[in-house]
């Protein structure tokens, strides 16, 4: 019984798909990769396209970090088996209805103890908020939502298509926004799942 020849299966690259070390030269066979130059690579692979993407639904951020599918989070997973997490009917209910965004600016404020300020601004709580208001706040709520209180000065980066759903929803008249911050000391902090509601 003859079977196929050995090695027939294996995959072939040329030296333009070999893996680069950090002095910028394709690896030796012998060297193992640099992982950093190996992630910038992939991060800088992520700004040209949405090949990333896993839901459909996602646009090109203007940074590496922001470009990043629901489908590659594990708890939106959770909340979404398939499709896209935009999809599902408690983030269209939470993040993108005006009056429960309203009532959590307002709840905000209350616990921060902002009653003040917000009195000096002249804005009663049932008023409108402006965009960036609703937009800020419809961020909080899907974090909320997804990964539950997390503390104060730990950040998540929010999917590509919950971003550019929230953005068409209250869009910034100038198109200008402000995009994915790192926390108070500029670490990501993740934190663990079992810790994270």
């Amino acid at each position: 019984m003859a079977g196929p020849p050995g090695f027939a299966f294996q995959p072939e690259w040329d030296i333009n798909e070999a893996p680069v070390v950090g002095n910028g030269y394709p690896a030796a066979a012998d060297e193992d990769p640099d992982p950093e130059a190996i992630a910038q690579a992939q991060a800088e692979a992520r700004l040209a396209n949405n090949e990333w993407c896993g839901c459909g639904n996602c646009v090109v951020m203007p940074t590496a970090i922001e470009c990043i599918c629901c489908r590659e989070i594990a708890r939106c997973l959770d909340l979404q088996a398939h499709g896209c997490v935009r999809d599902h009917e408690d983030f269209v209910r939470v993040c993108l209805t005006r009056v429960v965004l309203r009532v959590f600016n307002v709840a905000r404020r209350d616990i921060r103890g902002h009653r003040a300020r917000a009195r000096v601004r002249g804005r009663a709580p049932n008023q409108e908020l402006d965009n960036k208001s609703y937009r800020y706040a419809s961020y909080r709520l899907f974090t909320y939502l997804v990964h539950g209180y997390l503390g104060r000065g730990v950040r998540k980066v929010i999917p590509s298509c919950v971003v550019s759903r929230i953005r068409q929803e209250f869009p910034q008249p100038s198109g200008v926004y402000i995009g994915f911050r790192r926390g108070e000391d500029n670490e990501d902090i993740e934190v663990p799942e079992h810790h994270a509601i």
